[in-house]
């Protein structure tokens, strides 16, 4: 409605009083308008100055005529209704008046022959009948008088009774002419004329309404048969009492060929079925129309004479007199149309979609549009980004900088187009590394900015870990090449070292106890073991330091060190360092050298002591571990069972920069002269990697840091040490066990163990299936691991066996330690934690508690 051409825009109209000047209606739909200089009323009234308007055409679009037809509707309505209001009402005044006449008359022949007791009823809606009844009525009382009268007076009454008489006849010419000198006969007279003169106006006025109407009928076929739109108007017995001429041009059928609408129905859907619906649906919308008056418009596939198929537009509207008032809108292009937009949005939204890389349309500082890739880049639905500020989802340290650009970008400066910043997830910590691409369009008339993003948060991470990866090979080739260099200085020095260490014992031998070359002689042979030892250092370094492997118990390495003269020394350079150990019992059993391992330990407490020089703490820990996935540390350490060595100290930290070189020879910071000849770190690394350990380095300035010591566990020491001596009081009896574990390694060794100790085994790689394992195998115990991937995890899997089975008895592993879903479990009755790696004494033990509990 507001793109139409206003007439004062098309006539350079400057009538600004006139009510159509500003209006959002199409001017010949507002009464009063000033068309010409003239106030025009309703459109009916001016249907024909409207005709020959340019406005008019130029506005006579499908719609404009809809709009304009339901007007015309709604005012013929209107007409007629007060037709016929106006008819009602005539037809009651002349039936009230023929009875009143009717009763004047018979009185007025009783009085004639005399009768003087004549009385009427003058009560009368019509005055003029009420005032003539009391004329009557007191003629009759005054009777008496009335015989007595001359002649004259009857000829006065038979004037009236033949005026009244021709009246009844129709004739409304007839008037009473005469004068008399009675002045109730005047009297009579004068309302006898007024009432005929009153029904004659009625009549008049009813007369004019009548040719208004068929004026305004006329104007309304002359409108309808050049209207751009189908019309029919259907009788109320559903035959058609008007077809126009564009409906006969759209489907081809004049109203000849469809007398009736069942016909049309029959015709216009020749599939039976479909047609039903169609009928159904017609009946069901035109007595909602009757019933609320209100327009139900419908879309529809119909068949022309010519067996083509349109697609047309229905609006109907149902008259007061029960006629059906029907426009038909051959929209076959614009649905046409609109099908190829519709198949060529969803093609572009399938592509927006299903592209990598997200799409944004912002506006106002919020997104107007997001694409599918967006979301998931995000975290988000698309309907919950619709409407959120784009600035909620950028990292907060780049806000800044986004927010900048996008201010100048608005302003019109020529702002670089590609760029990187950080998303942030909807979880509020993951950053999402992203390349955008943005512009400013015009958008549906609007100006807002539309951008690509490319997710690159998983290239960043590939070049993080290739840097990572690149810098451990570099130091691992650095450390190579020193190495080397380090065992061909050693293998020299040994050779050099052989004279200084052994010929000065020789020496002394010789030499009497109160010799002055027995001091120097010594010193000699001090200075020399002390070579001896930073070449020993050297050879480890070089990895030559370990010959042969054995089992070793990594408890009792520490336990050895923390009473041996080097610790009593430290701890006499360290007065206020204290060092406590915290070791795990049942440690298992790990292959290697217990000299470098005892060396390993020292030189990690040295270090821990040399960093606290205002004194502190070191903390000595020992645990077995079971890592189930890799962990990307300093060193990465690969799925398995470790004996984990810990060393903690609260003393000032490492430097990130420190971090870099601290295993690299000669690098120390120590005091020279005690215990740092700058090779401690590079020998415990060393040792780390003949061992085939990992080491990770955790440190905060000024809070203290912990080495932390991956070693391999050797399970051939493990079952060569331990088996006999605690198998017979972990026997089982044959119960039935079930073991959960998402890892094949630890499902294997889980249930050869289980086995080898008397029990049956049955095992399964996920909650999901033990859960429906259990519905038809019970079993004595669940050994359920905790964590598992992908699935429901420990806690899940055993509320869902224990709604099957309460009190289902079962014993939770882990690789980790205890958590808040460890402790939910002991809450629902799971009493027995076994922290990984498995042996034969703690998984007996934790499994004959259970069954015994």
């Amino acid at each position: 409605m507001s793109l139409q051409t206003k007439c004062k825009t098309l006539l350079a109209c400057q009538d600004t009083e006139c009510p159509a000047y500003n209006a959002d209606k199409f001017c010949w739909l507002i009464e009063g308008t000033h068309c010409h200089n003239t106030v025009q009323k309703e459109f009916l009234s001016k249907a024909e100055i409207c005709l020959q308007c340019p406005v008019f055409r130029k506005n006579m679009t499908p719609e404009a005529m809809e709009e304009t037809c339901a007007a015309m509707t709604r005012q013929f309505r209107e007409n007629r209704e007060m037709l016929y209001e106006r008819d009602q009402e005539l037809e009651s005044i002349s039936m009230e008046m023929a009875i009143g006449l009717s009763e004047v008359f018979e009185a007025l022949k009783k009085m004639a022959v005399g009768d003087p007791l004549v009385r009427l009823d003058e009560h009368s809606s019509l005055e003029l009948i009420s005032k003539l009844k009391q004329m009557v009525n007191r003629t009759a009382e005054n009777m008496g008088e009335m015989i007595d009268m001359t002649h004259e007076f009857a000829m006065g009454l038979a004037e009236h009774f033949d005026v009244l008489h021709r009246v009844g006849k129709g004739d409304l010419s007839a008037r009473v002419q005469g004068e008399s000198t009675v002045e109730l006969l005047e009297s009579l007279k004068d309302v006898t004329n007024r009432m005929i003169i009153g029904v004659k106006k009625e009549i008049d006025s009813r007369h004019k309404v009548t040719r208004d109407l068929r004026v305004s009928e006329e104007r309304f076929r002359t409108l309808a048969e050049n209207a751009p739109t189908g019309i029919t108007i259907m009788n109320p017995d559903l035959t058609f009492a008007f077809v126009n001429r564009t409906f006969s041009k759209i489907f081809g059928y004049t109203i000849e060929d469809i007398p009736d609408k069942t016909v049309w129905f029959e015709k216009a859907y020749p599939d039976r079925a479909y047609r039903e619906k169609i009928i159904a649906k017609w009946k069901t919308d035109s007595r909602k129309t009757t019933r609320t008056g209100k327009v139900h418009p419908l879309t529809l596939e119909v068949r022309c004479k010519d067996g083509s198929r349109k697609i047309i537009s229905f609006q109907t509207a149902v008259m007061a007199d029960g006629k059906h008032f029907v426009t038909y809108s051959d929209i076959t292009r614009q649905a046409q149309a609109q099908e190829i937009l519709e198949e060529s949005e969803e093609k572009y939204r399938t592509l927006i979609d299903n592209i990598q890389d997200g799409v944004i349309l912002i506006e106002n500082e919020r997104f107007l549009f997001v694409n599918e890739a967006m979301a998931r880049m995000t975290g988000y639905t698309v309907p919950e980004m619709i409407g959120m500020e784009y600035l909620k989802t950028v990292a907060p340290e780049d806000r800044d900088l986004v927010a900048d650009r996008h201010r100048r970008r608005q302003a019109g400066e020529d702002v670089v187009r590609n760029y990187e910043f950080r998303w942030l997830h909807k979880d509020g910590v993951t950053r999402i590394y992203a390349i955008v691409n943005v512009g400013v369009i015009n958008y549906k008339d609007r100006v807002v900015i539309i951008g690509t993003v490319k997710d690159m948060t998983d290239r960043k991470h590939a070049e993080a870990e290739r840097r990572k990866m690149a810098e451990k090979l570099e130091r691992s080739r650095k450390m190579e090449a020193i190495g080397t260099l380090a065992g061909g200085v050693a293998h020299d020095l040994n050779n050099i070292l052989s004279g200084i260490v052994s010929y000065p014992e020789l020496l002394l031998l010789d030499l009497p106890d109160d010799s002055p070359l027995k001091g120097p002689i010594e010193t000699i042979q001090k200075s020399g073991q002390r070579a001896t030892a930073v070449v020993q250092d050297l050879l480890t370094l070089a990895r030559r330091g370990v010959a042969t492997m054995t089992a070793v118990d990594l408890n009792r390495v520490v336990t050895e060190y923390l009473n041996s003269p080097e610790f009593a020394k430290l701890c006499s350079f360290h007065p206020r360092v204290t060092v406590e150990s915290r070791l795990t019992g049942n440690l298992l059993t790990i292959a290697g050298s217990p000299v470098h391992l005892s060396k390993t330990v020292m030189n990690l407490v040295s270090n821990a002591a040399e960093a606290m020089p205002e004194g502190g703490k070191v903390t000595i820990t020992t645990e077995n571990r079971y890592v189930d996935r890799p962990l990307g540390t300093y060193d990465d350490v690969t799925e398995g069972e470790y004996a984990v060595l810990t060393v903690s100290d609260t003393g000032i930290g490492i430097s990130p920069q420190d971090r870099q070189q601290i295993f690299e020879p000669f690098y120390t910071k120590k005091v020279m002269g005690r215990s740092g000849t700058g090779l401690g770190m590079a020998v415990v690394w060393g040792t780390v990697k003949d061992h085939k350990g990992y080491i990770d380095i955790a440190s905060v300035e000024n809070e203290g840091t912990t080495f932390t010591i991956y070693l391999p566990i050797n399970r051939d020491f493990e079952a060569a040490g331990h088996e006999k001596a605690s198998l017979d009081s972990i026997m089982g009896n044959g119960e039935r066990i079930l073991v959960v574990d998402d890892v094949d390694e630890q499902r294997h060794i889980a249930s050869a163990i289980l086995k080898r100790l008397g029990y049956h085994v049955a095992a399964v790689a996920s909650g999901e299936k033990a859960v429906d394992y259990i519905h038809d195998h019970p079993v004595d115990v669940v050994l359920l691991d905790m964590i598992m991937a992908p699935g429901i995890d420990g806690l899940e899997t055993y509320r869902r066996m224990a709604a099957v089975f309460p009190g289902q008895k079962a014993v939770i592993a882990s690789g980790y330690s205890e958590t808040e879903r460890v402790k939910s479990l002991n809450r629902l009755g799971v009493r027995e934690y076994l922290k990984k790696p498995y042996t034969i004494e703690k998984i007996g033990r934790a499994i004959k508690r259970t069954i015994a509990g």
